[in-house]
């Protein structure tokens, strides 16, 4: 089913916990999670998510991610 509009867009540009999280950004210290290395975009094990398609797009808003590091 094709979400609204809104939800797509509040997926999207809604509260992300990565922006927060030590992990968000792959480095040589060890840092970095399945999301965010090598741009794979693979699911973090463990994880809660919404996921929203509109038009062919996808959006994931992240509810609650076991890796999460305040950083």
């Amino acid at each position: 089913a094709r979400d609204s509009a809104r939800e797509f867009d509040k997926a999207r540009n809604g509260p992300n916990p990565c922006v927060d999280c030590v992990h968000s950004v792959p480095d040589g210290r060890g840092h970095g999670c399945p999301w965010t290395i090598g741009a794979m975009f693979q699911d973090v094990p463990g994880w809660t998510v919404r996921r929203y398609r509109r038009e062919g797009k996808e959006a994931v808003q992240i509810l609650h991610c076991p890796m999460f590091e305040r950083g």
